[in-house]
């Protein structure tokens, strides 16, 4: 406990002393970078401070809706002398590999994330891999310093919880994370509303590639691994992007009696991003770690080079050690 009231004081005084901050996350992001950028953000604001709100890559449709998502920049260039530079939800500086040396190029960074495999990188760091989501520490630090929490803050803060636990169905939705979501839905924050948003706005294209999704599906080892692909073709015939897949992976969760779900979605040429779902007592964070990524016990990911063929057979090959 002291540790981490020593690490909430020392990010509040960078916070408190710094003028102009820069707020990133992780490429590909999710729910929890998006909305864990946006609280930050939002939070800086309410303190009169001078911030920008960066990701590198495209945010999915279907946070359009949260309060300041049109105010963040999609960018992978970032300016050459930066103040203070926050860091969130990014387990490895791999992550944020296409923001060319952004440590160096920061006076003060701060590193904020719930990734057990986080090094503690930047000048102040504060890591806590029991908490369900970055977006349920910075309820903890901004309730720590009396920052102030807007109902726009706190519709952020609950859209990073959601979306990181499953919808409270992965066992990081823990007692801890309930009581916060309980102080959060004292504002009129409309959750039904908020997981309408998330995952009850699919487009027809989102259906079409999804059935050519399932028609490519396949079961292993005995039925307890499912895993579907997505390639460039399936994109440019349904008139898709990789962003809109982003929550593909829970249809596949719903098969009964398997352990491990996985979709395979291309990048680009010879490059697939792999998403990972546990439903077992396996961590497919070790899985993904194979393969230089990484994530949670339940939930993981990773970017494997090659042809769909070849990433399966690796993906194969590695699972195996896992399944029986």
């Amino acid at each position: 406990m002291i540790n981490k009231i020593e690490k909430f004081l020392q990010i509040g005084n960078a916070i408190r002393n710094g003028t102009d901050f820069i707020v990133i996350a992780h490429t590909n992001p999710d729910g929890d970078a998006i909305a864990s950028v946006l609280a930050f953000g939002l939070m800086l604001k309410e303190l009169n401070k001078k911030f920008k709100m960066v990701l590198p890559d495209e945010i999915p449709k279907e946070y359009n809706f949260l309060p300041g998502a049109a105010d963040i920049e999609i960018t992978r260039e970032l300016p050459d002398d930066i103040e203070t530079l926050i860091i969130l939800d990014c387990g490895a500086i791999k992550r944020i590999k296409f923001f060319k040396e952004p440590l160096e190029r920061a006076k003060i960074v701060v590193n904020i994330d719930h990734h057990y495999s986080n090094s503690g990188y930047g000048d102040f760091s504060y890591i806590d891999d029991l908490a369900s989501s970055v977006t349920e520490i910075l309820f903890e630090l901004f309730e720590y310093h009396k920052y102030p929490i807007t109902r726009e803050i706190a519709m952020c803060l609950y859209t990073g919880i959601l979306t990181d636990t499953g919808s409270f169905k992965q066992e990081n939705a823990t007692a801890k994370c309930h009581f916060v979501v309980s102080r959060l839905l004292q504002f009129p924050i409309k959750p039904n509303k908020i997981y309408s948003q998330i995952y009850e706005q699919f487009s027809i294209n989102q259906f079409k590639i999804l059935q050519k999704g399932f028609q490519n599906l396949e079961l292993y080892f005995d039925d307890s691994l499912a895993m579907m692909y997505f390639d460039l073709d399936m994109y440019k015939e349904t008139n898709t992007k990789y962003c809109d897949l982003a929550e593909f992976i829970n249809f596949i969760r719903l098969l009964k009696n398997i352990k491990i779900a996985i979709i395979c979605k291309q990048l680009n040429s010879g490059e697939f991003r792999i998403s990972l779902r546990s439903k077992s007592d396996i961590d497919v964070s070790q899985i993904a770690i194979r393969f230089d990524g990484g994530g949670h016990p339940q939930a993981a990911a990773c970017t494997i080079g090659g042809e769909i063929e070849e990433v399966k057979a690796l993906l194969l090959e590695t699972i195996g050690e896992f399944l029986p």
